[in-house]
């Protein structure tokens, strides 16, 4: 199962009924209580499924997909450092283990993989290195701003990441054209740096 929440998503945050009652009047526009309101959601499905006995043979991952863009709070989030958020909570997981490597959003789907007790040949999945595995990542390895450099030029390969597998003017086997696939644009991305893995 697979749960995206936006609820802390810029510019102000969309938090839910639960949250105005749990934290009152939401102004609209602090962005820190949409904040806090995703986190305690979050806190509470997990809570939740682990008190109905629902967590065994699970594996739970919670990810940030990008940093926050300019939003109420910017100034107190850009005055220190910043990371993506990546944990592992399951069977075999340490409880309170921290690593901190140096890795990208492509480190993550390996991870997972490996997480679920799945064997990838040599630790990688499609560009990614397991963050579980001592196998180096392509910003180990190459530094971010080569990576990123490198990932610039493939036009191609940027392409086929940003539109989706839906080629243009495909058809249905009905003989309708396939929908087309709306994803974000490249440039309405934040800077980011790299996962922090807890």
């Amino acid at each position: 199962m697979i749960n995206l929440s936006i609820t802390g998503h810029a510019p102000n945050g969309y938090p839910a009924q639960a949250c105005l009652k749990r934290q009152g009047e939401f102004d609209g526009e602090d962005i820190l209580y949409s904040v806090e309101c995703s986190a305690w959601l979050a806190f509470d499905l997990i809570d939740r499924l682990e008190h109905e006995g629902l967590l065994e043979n699970t594996l739970v991952v919670i990810a940030s997909d990008h940093l926050t863009m300019r939003v109420s709070a910017w100034e107190q989030l850009i005055a220190g450092e910043r990371d993506n958020t990546f944990m592992l909570l399951g069977e075999g997981i340490e409880a309170g283990a921290r690593t901190q490597r140096e890795a990208a959003s492509i480190d993550l789907f390996p991870t997972i993989l490996e997480a679920m007790g799945f064997t990838i040949e040599g630790h990688r999945a499609g560009l990614g290195a397991s963050l579980l595995s001592a196998e180096p990542t392509l910003v180990e390895q190459q530094g971010l701003a080569d990576l990123s450099a490198r990932m610039h030029e493939e036009t191609a390969l940027q392409q086929r990441l940003w539109e989706g597998l839906v080629p243009d003017g495909s058809q249905q086997e009905n003989g309708q054209a396939a929908p087309r696939q709306v994803l974000e644009a490249p440039g309405n991305g934040a800077d980011e740096t790299t996962p922090v893995m807890q």
